[in-house]
């Protein structure tokens, strides 16, 4: 029995599980880590046996807020930085287009049966806090190396690193290299505003 679910469907879950053996045998702490293990876009699991032939599921199924784009794969994240499989459609989900993996997120000594996440909190901090400015028409870009930007609607790429505390003062800084560019006829391939105190345009 299955509660708590959206998306995952009982199908799923009754395929993942060894329900041909004596409900005696069963042992509701590996069948969580069973179900977490095969489904990361669990948040929480609750297995409880009763007797004669129950099982009864709990689940609480992460929310996504990105669309993480990549190798030709879409893949959600939720806000804690968990990756996971798509099921179904959610509207309103952040879409981002990644060129390459971004650092890896050390492991939480307190939480090693979880799901390590595969974006840092910080970096999902960063998108939400761009999205408000990325320009009509655009899509948010992740590269390894600039981090996030957009390509502007005049033929450059803009990136401004992996940092969401100083985004208004970047623009600012972007905006007047904008002017600069056009004062003098340049058309750089990429500019990038990532270190406030080193700005540049290639």
């Amino acid at each position: 029995e299955l509660v708590g679910n959206q998306r995952l469907g009982a199908t799923e879950i009754n395929a993942a599980l060894p329900l041909d053996r004596p409900i005696f045998v069963a042992r509701p702490d590996v069948i969580e880590q069973m179900l977490r293990l095969l489904y990361p876009e669990l948040a929480s699991v609750d297995v409880q046996v009763a007797i004669p032939n129950r099982i009864i599921i709990t689940v609480e199924e992460r929310i996504p807020v990105i669309a993480w784009y990549q190798n030709n794969a879409m893949t959600w994240i939720d806000l804690n930085g968990v990756a996971f499989q798509p099921r179904g459609g959610v509207e309103g989900l952040i879409p981002v287009l990644a060129n390459g993996n971004p650092p890896a997120v050390p492991a939480d000594p307190q939480q090693l049966d979880a799901t390590p996440p595969f974006l840092a909190p910080d970096l999902i901090q960063s998108i939400i806090a761009l999205i408000p400015y990325l320009p009509s028409g655009s899509s948010l870009i992740y590269d390894a190396t600039y981090g996030l930007g957009w390509q502007d609607g005049r033929g450059w790429l803009v990136y401004f690193g992996e940092n969401a505390s100083d985004i208004p003062m970047k623009l600012v800084v972007y905006q007047a290299i904008v002017d600069h560019l056009t004062r003098t006829g340049v058309r750089p391939a990429l500019v990038s505003v990532e270190y406030l105190d080193a700005p540049y345009y290639r």
